[in-house]
């Protein structure tokens, strides 16, 4: 892991789409039990990996950093928790209001099927292959990769897209109150299938929804200085963050959208009312995007999970540090 070791990550967890990687010091994959669904656990250091049933779990010091879903018959695979530094968590899964509303989940529609919301006429996610562990340890920075890969399935059953998905999750000591997760998403027309077009609503994308406190009282901001709903929501801009109290402790919010995606910078969905979200977007709602069989996309994120209120500053400081660490 050589862009961990140059840039002294004090530890990096990695959610990828070709298998889950603990890296560390004579620390071994996960076994076969996992894919199995029995409880496996790996610990390196202070760090452990849990898989069983569908979930895994990253824990740093016994406590849960990250929590990834991976359900065998879909609808979605997602991150259900992620904690800021001091053990905050920011989000929220399946509410009452918004059942399909799965914390930090990625969808979009292909070929008039709907992937966001949920049903017997919508699309699931399918996971698909093994699911994997490796370890290693670069220079005292203990890793840990998650991998496989999704199978896009519309209702008929048919493969319309394959996706591999790449979720790295930092914290880095030049940012010692952010938690940053990077996700990646390599999407490829599925075999048998020359093309596909991608369409969406305005929220189609990459979509957090945060735990019930952060509802209330919250200010959302972005990279260009808007802030409020009027002057975030379907703009365009590198970042948008959001700050609120997460059960009595002030945390910010950034989600980042990297130079190099299509369509960059990002058109943002943001609301405060009657709850808060965010979700970064291709504009799919505006015009739709054809997919061919020999041009796959890759789509890269950042989600910024921060003890305190940042300003403008440290949001830019921390994608910065994105954009240094995804070349």
């Amino acid at each position: 892991m050589a862009r961990a070791s140059r840039l002294s990550w004090s530890w990096l967890f990695i959610v990828g789409c070709w298998g889950i990687c603990v890296f560390a010091s004579g620390c071994g994959g996960l076994s076969d039990d996992a894919q199995a669904g029995d409880k496996t656990a790996q610990a390196v250091g202070t760090v452990q990996v849990r898989a069983e049933d569908g979930v895994c779990k990253s824990l740093v010091d016994d406590r849960p950093v990250l929590e990834y879903r991976y359900p065998a018959r879909g609808p979605k695979s997602y991150v259900s928790l992620l904690t800021t530094p001091s053990g905050v968590n920011v989000l929220r899964d399946s509410p009452p209001d918004h059942v399909h509303h799965h914390a930090l989940m990625f969808a979009v529609g292909i070929d008039g099927v709907d992937y966001w919301a949920e049903g017997e006429r919508c699309g699931i996610q399918v996971p698909e292959g093994d699911f994997q562990s490796v370890s290693e340890r670069t220079n005292g920075h203990v890793s840990c990769r998650l991998s496989h890969t999704l199978r896009w399935q519309a209702p008929d059953g048919s493969a319309q897209l394959r996706e591999k998905r790449t979720i790295e999750l930092i914290q880095n000591p030049k940012a010692e109150t952010a938690t940053l997760v990077i996700w990646t998403s390599k999407l490829t027309v599925a075999e048998g299938r020359t093309q596909v077009e991608l369409w969406g609503r305005p929220y189609f994308g990459l979509g957090l929804r945060f735990v019930e406190s952060m509802d209330r009282n919250g200010k959302l901001f972005n990279s260009l200085g808007g802030t409020g709903v009027e002057e975030t929501n379907n703009h365009r801009a590198p970042w948008c963050a959001y700050t609120a109290q997460a059960d009595g402790k002030r945390v910010t919010v950034a989600v980042l959208d990297h130079p190099q995606n299509p369509r960059a910078p990002a058109t943002w969905f943001t609301m405060d009312q009657p709850f808060a979200y965010i979700s970064a977007t291709l504009n799919l709602a505006g015009e739709k995007l054809v997919l061919t069989a020999d041009k796959p996309i890759v789509l890269r994120y950042g989600v910024a999970v921060c003890d305190g209120a940042l300003d403008a500053q440290g949001i830019q400081n921390l994608y910065s540090l994105f954009c240094e660490h995804v070349r």
